[in-house]
Parts: C-alpha cells; structure tokens; sequence
C-alpha cells in the first residue's frame, strides 16, 4: 500500500521550548501538563495533535500540526505549574525541520 503524496500530508511545525524550574522536568509530566491544558482551553472538539520529540536537561522540541501551532504554542505559554513544581516555560522559536529547530533553538547539530 502506497502511502499519501507530499502534497496531500498535513504539515508540521517543530517547537523549541525551554522549561525555566527548580528541579528536571521529566517528559511524562510535560506531556500530561500539556495535554491537560488543551483540554481545558479548547475542549476536545478543539483539541491539538502534538507529539514530544525530545526533551532533556528541561529543553526540547514539540511537533505539532500546522494549523494546531498557534493551539500548543497558547497552552505552553499558561503552563505554570508541573506536579506541585513552579515553572515558567519559554518558546525559543518555531522551524520547519527537526534539524534547523535543534540548530537555530538548542544549540545542537
């Protein structure tokens, strides 16, 4: 089975996100915070698709459907807490590839 053309694919964008806290931020509880908070704003009508590509040392990178962006980026933004921990997230930019999200954003290859 063939799958779809280029054309035909909904397109991604990639978050670079720093999460500013007193202790690491494990990946679950980003996610799980994450989740909870686009549930809360749009329901589930307007929920999001996103996905975690990595995150460690409290940066990393999440990939989310265009026309979902401006969603994520509004609830990364009204995260203030993760399980009882204060933390104030900043969205460092927002590529088109994973790699030029890593270079531009984290610093890394």
């Amino acid at each position: 089975m063939k799958g779809l053309p280029p054309s035909l694919k909904e397109k991604k964008r990639y978050i670079a996100v720093r999460i500013v806290a007193e202790r690491e931020i494990a990946k679950d509880e980003l996610y799980d915070e994450l989740k909870g908070k686009i549930l809360t704003l749009y329901g589930e009508f307007g929920y999001a698709d996103f996905r975690i590509i990595q995150f460690k040392n409290n940066e990393g990178i999440i990939s989310v459907k265009l026309p979902d962006l401006e969603k994520t980026k509004n609830a990364i933004t009204l995260i203030s807490d993760v399980n009882g921990t204060k933390v104030v997230p900043v969205i460092l930019g927002v590529s088109g590839t994973i790699r030029s999200c890593r270079r531009k954003y984290l610093g890394g290859d």
